[in-house]
């Protein structure tokens, strides 16, 4: 059974099988993956077995535009990796990239709202943090648009790309958020 959650022009659910060329069309860029950590997908069958091993994960969704009807990124919450400072039971980290045609439109922006709403109210969590590699200065803008403060950075290894990166951590706790909202 699918989870449905909305905002005013987007709309999150579950990731399908049946996704995978629309999948592909939007991961196939090489401006998207490797900004994200990942690298670009080659085939249709890459992008179906994204949707089976990473993409089936609880609370991980595709961002379809209630316009068009397309899929134009993906989202989603998942339990902190463990970085340089303890993470508590109730923290969440939210991920998120957006079809490169669909930037400039403040959908990774409305994303992340929505997403914060579901964590804090849904999900009940307490902190959400977010992480981006120094130098994706569109999603650090995201990320300061939706009033995360900013934690530190750390070397961090990516596997898919085999290679190091500078990350650059945030968080919004939900007394903040509740506040400023």
């Amino acid at each position: 059974m699918d989870t449905f959650i909305s905002s005013p022009r987007l709309l999150f659910r579950e990731w399908r099988e049946e996704d995978k060329e629309e999948l592909f069309l939007a991961a196939s860029d090489n401006e998207i993956g490797p900004m994200a950590g990942w690298q670009p997908h080659k085939s249709v069958e890459d992008s179906l077995n994204v949707i089976r091993n990473v993409l089936s994960e609880e609370n991980t969704f595709a961002i379809i535009e209630k316009e068009s009807g397309k899929i134009v990124g993906s989202t989603g919450l998942f339990t902190p990796q463990e970085k340089t400072i303890e993470r508590g039971e109730y923290e969440i980290e939210v991920g998120y990239w957006i079809s490169r045609d669909r930037w400039g439109k403040g959908y990774a922006t409305e994303t992340v709202k929505r997403m914060l709403e579901y964590a804090f109210e849904t999900l009940k969590m307490e902190r959400v943090w977010c992480g981006a590699f120094v130098g994706n200065i569109r999603s650090i803008r995201v990320q300061e648009k939706c009033l995360f403060v900013y934690s530190h950075e750390e070397e961090v290894y990516v596997s898919p790309l085999d290679e190091y990166r500078t990350e650059r951590f945030s968080y919004i706790v939900k007394d903040d958020w509740m506040n400023r909202k």
